[in-house]
């Protein structure tokens, strides 16, 4: 029997890209080992401090109810838990957020690696954290204070976290990486010593997607049940996601091309204008009925390891207006509108390409990558639990 130690820490941490990803791949797992010739013993690890309000089914008893085993971090260590548990190998579904909370760079066992992105240290020396933020002074400058008290506390910063999992895979020859997109292989073999030939590159598998046919939010169900026309855009309350520029440009496209436009985001903390809609952070069946009943989705993220929104908005047949830097081109292929994400005007100019007369040919690419990403991301899971289990 293989005791395998599986991180659940990420997500009662995190809620998004990285959350999702694990908690994917866990239950895919879970349903994987029963058939599976290899005895492997499951051991989630948990850390009860931050509660389980992200995903009540990685709680501890909706563990218990499906018959997996756990472990919490609260009032021990990671050193102790692999040796009081034998444990045999590790999966680490999100390296950073390790890097940043355990001490990794010294465990012997064979682990799985998750690498989705370096954004750190590409910011870093991109200065577009600079970039971004000069749009909101106030964040500006709270940033370069809370970075000079990380710096005078010996508090961990952002590239100094990934530096325990660079040192894991220098001292540990078991430790395979796995990255979601060719772009964050390619920025990992850039930055860092690592041998190309411990890194894996699989798409990041589809969400475990739960919804039913009612909205749940009343104001999304009074936006929908009105038939407005809505371009939506998701996380807007993160500076990465890049939605003052977006704003700013939707403001003159519904001023001066389409006034019956709406531009309606989640996540921002203020309306700026009467096109404008802002909606809370939604349920997951929620986000399925906005992304389902949007016009189009605009992504002027600035960067991406992977990025799920978009693929979730051509699931359904949606144009997508994307920017076009990092792993974003790589994902969506050929199918959605791009623009720079550094220039208002390209974004206008993105939302002026979209048209009533060109509609359906967006929305048959949209439905068309969808297909082509969703086998890859399928096969490349099977994969991805192979590798786990052969550990």
């Amino acid at each position: 029997m293989k005791n395998l130690l599986f991180d659940l820490f990420t997500p009662h941490h995190f809620i998004g890209g990285a959350g999702e990803y694990i908690r994917k791949v866990f239950f895919s797992l879970i349903d994987v080992t029963k058939n599976h010739s290899t005895d492997i013993n499951i051991i989630a690890l948990i850390d009860s401090t931050q509660g389980f309000d992200n995903y009540p089914d990685l709680s501890p008893s909706h563990l218990k109810q499906i018959g997996i085993s756990f472990v919490d971090i609260k009032g021990t260590t990671l050193k102790c838990i692999l040796k009081e548990h034998k444990i045999d190998a590790v999966f680490i579904g999100a390296a950073q957020y390790w890097g940043m909370s355990f001490d990794i760079s010294n465990i012997k066992c064979p682990v799985i690696c998750v690498v989705h992105d370096i954004m750190d240290e590409e910011f870093a020396t991109s200065h577009i954290n600079e970039f971004l933020l000069l749009d909101n002074k106030f964040s500006f400058y709270r940033r370069q204070l809370g970075n000079a008290y990380k710096r005078l506390t010996r508090k961990q910063t952002g590239t100094q976290r990934m530096r325990q999992v660079i040192d894991l895979c220098k001292n540990n020859k078991r430790c395979q990486v796995v990255t979601v997109s060719n772009y964050s292989k390619n920025s990992l073999i850039y930055n860092f010593d690592i041998d190309t030939n411990r890194i894996s590159t699989f798409y990041a598998p589809e969400r475990v997607s739960k919804s039913s046919d009612r909205v749940e939010n009343k104001q999304l169900n009074e936006i929908i049940a009105s038939n407005k026309k809505y371009y939506l855009m998701l996380s807007a309350n993160r500076y990465t996601k890049n939605p003052y520029k977006a704003i700013k440009a939707f403001k003159r496209y519904s001023q001066i091309v389409d006034r019956n436009a709406y531009l309606l985001t989640i996540g921002y903390p203020e309306s700026l204008y009467n096109n404008h809609i802002i909606l809370p952070y939604l349920s997951e069946n929620d986000l399925v009925h906005v992304m389902k009943n949007c016009y189009a989705l605009l992504f002027p993220s600035i960067f991406e390891g992977f990025g799920y929104p978009p693929v979730e908005a051509m699931k359904y047949g949606k144009p997508v207006l994307a920017s076009n830097v990092t792993s974003i081109p790589e994902i969506l292929g050929d199918a959605p509108i791009y623009f720079s994400p550094c220039y208002e005007s390209d974004i206008f100019r993105a939302l002026c390409t979209l048209t009533a007369e060109n509609y359906g040919g967006y929305s048959e690419k949209s439905l068309k990558r969808y297909a082509e990403i969703a086998s890859m991301q399928e096969g490349d899971l099977n994969k991805l639990l192979e590798l786990i289990i052969n550990c």
